[in-house]
């Protein structure tokens, strides 16, 4: 059964740039509450090798705990998201960030039994205060790697200004007219390298983002406990809630094959031909969903195939950012010697397609109205 629920590059940008300034929100809170960073473990896996050298075990053993727990908080996002992926819902991490959410408010209520007292068992609280921060902050980056196939992270930095270097570096030859630079970059891709999506001025924008995203967070949380100490976790545990709703709201669409649908039509049709329908994936009839990542879609189809239908009838697709979802998955096709067949197209859609230079892509007699004229379309182009 085909079916990918991979999120598009725009709703992995929005994702990866609203949750980092909540891993840099906890990551300062969890600093001047327990004086340990719960964001990262580098610093926590070199003061393990000191403390061995050293002999401080007690510390070591700390540390050992925290690293393991953010370990376990990845193994957690992992077992959560197949679980959504495999009930295939509508998004694969509204149940992680539930999770990461009650985590949080978890860790608001054991820091404040640690500040408070927790005179019986000091140690206790002050361990479990910082663990499960750690937890929640692992199981953040487990579930943002997955979703974007390991393209960025939202809890430290150490990746993303590596990266943010690299795309400079990229974006500078070709500023420089560096033409071997961009000549061999056009060989590797097979087509011209300003079509990519996302090029290396989208990555570098992203990244930048996120680091800005993750230094205001780490201001905010630095403001809270001195404003607000009684209530410091409530605005990331608030936004996270905002986020599950909104993404409830507005779900992820799904392709499915013409097969699963019902339909007979790929019988009459040439081999090599493959029909799917772009389906929202709501339960209340409302056609308004968002794109899934056309481009991880197109790296599924058999290795046979030399033409696509696209029926996208039941989507109303109104945003701008979707369309340059498809424009993606069709530039992709091209690269790789596919003809591709939108169907099912309204007029708005067909203006969208205009303004994102889709039509630059598919020949205008391949944009149909009805999955209808497809059999006329694809025999015509077959005689040719």
């Amino acid at each position: 059964m085909f079916s990918n629920q991979a999120h598009s590059f725009q709703v992995q940008a929005r994702l990866a740039i609203r949750l980092s300034w909540v891993g840099g929100y906890i990551n300062a809170l969890t600093i001047l509450l327990c004086g340990r960073a719960t964001s990262h473990v580098t610093g926590s896996v070199t003061t393990i090798g000191i403390d061995f050298a050293q002999g401080k075990y007690d510390e070591l053993f700390f540390l050992l705990a925290l690293v393991v727990t953010f370990s376990l908080g990845a193994v957690l996002s992992g077992l959560l998201t197949e679980y959504g992926r495999a009930r295939y819902w509508a998004s694969i991490y509204v149940l992680p960030m539930i999770v990461q959410a009650v985590l949080l408010s978890l860790a608001a209520i054991l820091t404040k039994l640690h500040i408070l007292g927790g005179q019986d068992n000091p140690d206790f609280h002050h361990l479990m205060a910082t663990l499960v921060p750690a937890l929640a902050m692992g199981l953040q980056n487990g579930t943002i790697t997955r979703i974007s196939g390991g393209v960025v992270r939202t809890t430290h930095l150490t990746g993303v200004m590596t990266d943010i270097g690299l795309n400079a570096a990229a974006l500078l030859l070709r500023y420089l007219g560096k033409r071997e630079f961009v000549e061999i970059r056009k060989r590797q891709l097979g087509i011209e390298a300003s079509q990519t999506a996302p090029g290396a001025a989208s990555r570098l924008q992203l990244l930048s983002c996120i680091a800005g995203s993750f230094l205001i967070g780490a201001a905010l949380g630095a403001f809270a406990d001195r404003q607000i100490p009684d209530w410091e976790f409530v605005p990331a545990v608030v936004f996270l809630i905002f986020l599950i709703v909104l993404d409830i709201r507005t779900p992820m669409g799904r392709l499915r094959t013409h097969r699963e649908v019902g339909g007979t039509l790929d019988e009459r049709l040439p081999r090599g031909v493959q029909i799917f329908h772009l389906c929202p994936n709501r339960s209340d009839g409302v056609r308004t969903s968002r794109l899934p990542n056309m481009t991880a879609w197109i790296d599924e189809l058999p290795p046979n195939t030399h033409t696509v239908v696209l029926d996208i009838e039941e989507m109303d697709i109104t945003n701008i950012n979707d369309m340059l979802e498809m424009r993606a998955g069709a530039v992709k096709l091209k690269a790789a010697h596919v003809e591709m067949i939108i169907c099912g197209v309204t007029p708005a859609e067909r203006e969208l397609i205009r303004t994102v230079g889709l039509h630059q892509l598919i020949r205008e007699e391949r944009i149909l109205a009805s999955i209808g004229e497809v059999e006329g379309v694809v025999k015509h182009a077959t005689d040719e």
